[in-house]
């Protein structure tokens, strides 16, 4: 179930993708197509209403496009972005490469106190970034701490995934190609806990324990064990996810061991009677 939840968000990012690529064909003939801003806050607010994350995608909470400034235009892109949002501004600022959050749906309270964050500032978000951009797929980072949530202290532990974005009409088949023709990404934010939860739902005697294994000490991202783990029963399963792995551990709970207990005593209790009937025959 997770690893299906994670291609679904896979499909939503390459979606949003083509979204760019759409408005930027529809306006290659009158227009600089290689401006990704093609695709207005508008447009953007439009495309994801209609997606109706919340009823299609349990547990996903927004959806956002980050624009890459190079060098020397950080200030080019606050004054167009402060036309519609006038508090807009790059943090950190600076005068090097950014990757500013442009755009992120539904807009609240809480979405909007990430507006301008230089996803490129934070060295797991732009590793994540990089490897999105290099291979032309959509990746996940490692554990983060999730910007723009004040009833957690501005620092819930999640991760993200990115889907590049590449400016309309520009080649991309390798990997220098790909890095000349970068506009941004588009991504997606995920609450580890809450994205464990959802996907799994059902009941269960196990406790779940999820670590990121494409990260040097496996980080644990989610932690559903609801006492010291001394569990009778472990299991332990790697799945593919998007531009890494995750390492999955399920523990017994004390309710299941108790149950395989008593299945063990009757089972002892079977074995015995059989073996006690066939020594009398």
């Amino acid at each position: 179930e997770l690893a299906a939840r994670l291609r679904a968000q896979e499909g939503l990012l390459l979606g949003a993708r083509g979204l760019f690529d759409a408005v930027g064909a529809q306006a290659a003939e009158t227009v600089d197509a290689s401006r990704a801003e093609l695709v207005s806050r508008r447009a953007f607010h439009e495309f994801v209403s209609g997606l109706e994350l919340e009823r299609t995608y349990p547990g996903l909470k927004s959806l956002g496009y980050a624009a890459f400034v190079a060098q020397g235009a950080r200030a080019d892109l606050e004054a167009r972005a402060r036309r519609e949002v006038p508090s807009y501004a790059i943090t950190p600022s600076g005068d090097g490469p950014a990757t500013p959050i442009l755009f992120i749906e539904p807009r609240t309270e809480r979405t909007s106190r990430v507006l301008g964050y230089d996803m490129a500032s934070d060295d797991v978000r732009r590793r994540a970034m990089e490897r999105a951009r290099d291979s032309g797929r959509v990746a996940m980072s490692g554990r983060v701490r999730l910007k723009g949530d004040r009833e957690s202290g501005g620092s819930a532990s999640g991760f993200i995934l990115f889907a590049p974005v590449y400016r309309f009409g520009q080649p991309h088949s390798s990997v220098a190609e790909r890095q000349r023709a970068l506009a941004g990404y588009v991504f997606t934010p995920f609450h580890a806990d809450e994205f464990a939860r959802g996907a799994l739902a059902a009941p269960s005697e196990m406790e779940l324990r999820i670590y990121d294994d494409a990260s040097y000490d496996r980080e644990l991202l989610h932690d559903g064990a609801q006492r010291p783990l001394d569990p009778a029963f472990i299991a332990i399963r790697d799945i593919d996810v998007p531009g890494g792995k995750w390492r999955l551990a399920f523990a017994s709970r004390p309710r299941a061991e108790a149950l395989v207990g008593r299945m063990r005593a009757w089972l002892v209790l079977g074995v015995g009677a059989l073996i006690s009937g066939l020594a009398f025959v």
